[in-house]
This record gives structure tokens, sequence and C-alpha cells, in this order.
């Protein structure tokens, strides 16, 4: 309890920051990997605490690294740094300044919580038993590929023993976190379909083979397919979001493009259905005398947190935040992370921090309450000062 108070301390002197900092981060919104502004604020920020700063894991985001004295072990901590394509109507006097661009998924909270955290336990460096390494990642929203696969692939985790992240959660209050033992956010794949038929006159469609009919077709077999081929316990959903044809009014539709997205929190099963789907949506469409074709492109894959470091996160976090404001009985969500990337190759926790919001993720008008960033920054410190990995 010693530390917590340390930590409760030290938050004090560092919020007023760290909450105008996230102000900055939400007006100056930039997209996957665009995000040079975002990105020269950071490394600015942790070059003044005394940390060293890499850019060499991607042309935008940063990395910083504070090394411990004697320590033998890594481990690191995550935030996305970019925004969305979207009009900010929050009205909030901190609003996006760059047009058609909103930090709609409150990555400027998990920065703003991430630069917190550095801040402290840059002040707190004669407590640590690890050497930390935050890493600021851009383009998180840019699935398939994301942020987190090209810093990977460029070593980003080549000396980590293991890994935090956190996400913004509305559903749950502020001055809450919630965590899974185990698979916490779905596998995203995306579908893309090409139907073929034949265009004809509208007034003699005999001659013509309508790939518009055929679509509809398709997306009820979409709707369907986990009814007759996917175990009912299973977690699954595919959705067409996306039919652009060709043609006009009065000729039978020759051409549609569909795409969609598949979420899935079993591997299992989304290889099942990278096999299957194709397959039974080919027949269907030869049925009907058109030709298709189905690509199915692997996305992020199902985020899985380590059991054994996700317990010991649970326990430290109880101890600076109370029993009742660390909750472990949310259920895994189908959105989709590319920090399962990281999830995969070494043991990690990600864990929701509750920002109360009746306005859902990825809307013009999400503003997260900024309260939730204290309760963050406190979460991961005592964590860390506890050297539980």
């Amino acid at each position: 309890m010693i530390k917590c108070k340390i930590i409760e301390d030290n938050l004090n002197k560092i919020l007023p920051n760290i909450i105008n900092l996230r102000k900055e981060i939400h007006q100056n919104p930039e997209l996957g990997y665009q995000e040079y502004k975002t990105t020269g604020l950071i490394v600015e920020f942790l070059k003044n605490l005394g940390i060293t700063v890499e850019t060499k894991y991607s042309e935008t985001g940063a990395v910083g690294l504070l090394k411990v004295p004697g320590a033998v072990k890594t481990l690191a901590i995550r935030a996305d740094i970019d925004a969305l394509p979207i009009q900010e109507e929050t009205g909030a006097q901190f609003a996006s300044k760059n047009d058609g661009v909103m930090h709609a998924c409150g990555h400027d909270v998990h920065s703003a919580v991430v630069m917190g955290v550095a801040n402290l336990l840059s002040n707190l460096k004669d407590y640590l038993k690890l050497n930390i390494k935050f890493i600021f990642q851009p383009a998180e929203e840019c699935s398939p590929e994301g942020g987190a696969k090209l810093m990977i692939e460029n070593g980003v985790l080549d000396d980590v023993d293991a890994i935090l992240g956190l996400h913004v959660w509305p559903d749950l209050p502020v001055g809450t976190i919630g965590t899974i033992l185990g698979n916490a956010m779905a596998a995203s794949d995306r579908i893309k379909i090409l139907i073929e038929g034949k265009s004809s006159h509208a007034a003699e469609p005999q001659n013509g083979i309508d790939s518009l009919f055929i679509a509809g077709q398709v997306i009820n077999l979409i709707s369907s397919f986990r009814a007759k081929y996917i175990d009912p316990y299973e977690n699954v959903i595919m959705t067409i979001g996306s039919i652009q044809s060709e043609g006009r009014y009065n000729i039978v539709c020759p051409k549609i493009f569909m795409d969609g997205t598949i979420r899935t929190l079993s591997e299992n099963t989304r290889v099942y259905i990278k096999e299957k789907l194709p397959v039974v949506i080919t027949n269907l469409v030869k049925s009907f005398d058109g030709n298709c074709k189905v690509d199915i492109i692997k996305g992020y894959d199902v985020l899985k947190n380590d059991p054994v470091m996700t317990e010991k996160f649970v326990e430290t976090s109880k101890e600076i935040l109370g029993i009742n404001n660390v909750l472990t009985d949310i259920r895994p969500t189908m959105i989709s992370e590319d920090f399962s990337f990281y999830a995969k190759r070494i043991p990690a926790v990600y864990f929701f921090l509750g920002c109360e919001s009746k306005i859902p993720l990825h809307s013009s008008r999400f503003l997260p309450n900024e309260k939730c960033i204290p309760v963050g920054i406190k979460a991961i410190s005592n964590f860390v000062l506890n050297g539980n990995i």
C-alpha cells in the first residue's frame, strides 16, 4: 500500500499536464501512418523526461525506453495514436481542428494514459525492477495490416518479455477497469465477393442473369450460414457492409461487388469459415447461372490475454483501485484489435478502461470522460512497480 500512496502523490503533480496533452492530441487528430504531429509531441515529451527515444520501427509512432540498472526483464506498454476519418460533432472546446478527422475511438486517451505512466515511472525510477518500453503505435485502425505488425516485423518486441495495452470502454463506469482471463477480442477478417451475371434490357429479363438478385440470395445465405454450419456455442458474426453495382435503372444488373466482415473468437472456426464459406457461396451463385470470386482476407487475430499475467494485473489493480472497481466477469467483445499480434508473440494483458459514455466508439459524438485517465495510469503503474512479469 506504500507504493499506492507514492503513486497517488506523484500522479496529483503530473495529472494537469497529462490532461492538457490529451486535449492537444484530440484537437490535432491524424489518420494512420500520417501521425507526424502526434509523434513529434510524444517524442518531445519523452525526451524531456530523460527517456531514450527510438523512431526506427515505423515512419510515424515512437518508442521510449526507460532502462533500469540491474533489471533483467522488459515490460512494454502500448498506446495506439491514430484517429478516424470522421467529422467531429462533440461540441467540445478542444474538438478536432482537422476537417473530417477525429479521435472517435479514444486513442487520444490511450496516448495520454501511457504518457502519464511514462512521466510517473520516470519520477519513480528508483522503485523499478523492470525495464519499461513505451510503444506509441501508429495505424491501429488500418486493418487488415495495422501498425502493430509493421513494428513487430521491425523488431520492437525483440527484447520484450511481456506487454500491456488498454482501450477506453463506454459500457464501464469511470473509476473501473475490466479484463478477461483468455480470449478478450475477436479475430476480424474481410470478405470480398464479385458476382458476375449478364446484362439485358429490364423489359427482357429472360435474356439476362441478374447479379443483383443473386447478391440478395448470397446475403441470405451468409445470414443463415451460422445456423447450418457453425456450432451454436461459437461466437461468430458475418456482415456485408457494402454493395456496389454496375448498370442503370432499366438494365438487368451484370455485376455486383460486395464487401463485409467476419468476426470469430475461435481460430478453428475462423479457418473452417475461410475454407467452407467460399465453396457454399460459389455453388449458390452457379445455381443461378452466375459466376463469382470470393476472397477472405486475413485481418487481426483473436486477442488472448495471458491468464497468469492477467491474474497478477487484477490483483495489483484491486490494490490501488479497490476490489469492486476491477471487473473480471465481462464478456469478450467481437471488436478486434491489432494488439492481438503482440499477444500472439509474448504474454500480454489488455484491459478495458471505463469511460462511461452512452455514445458508442466510432461515433462522431464519442467523447470519453477524462476522469478515466488517472484510473488507467494508476492501474498500470501499480502493476509495474510490483514487477509482476
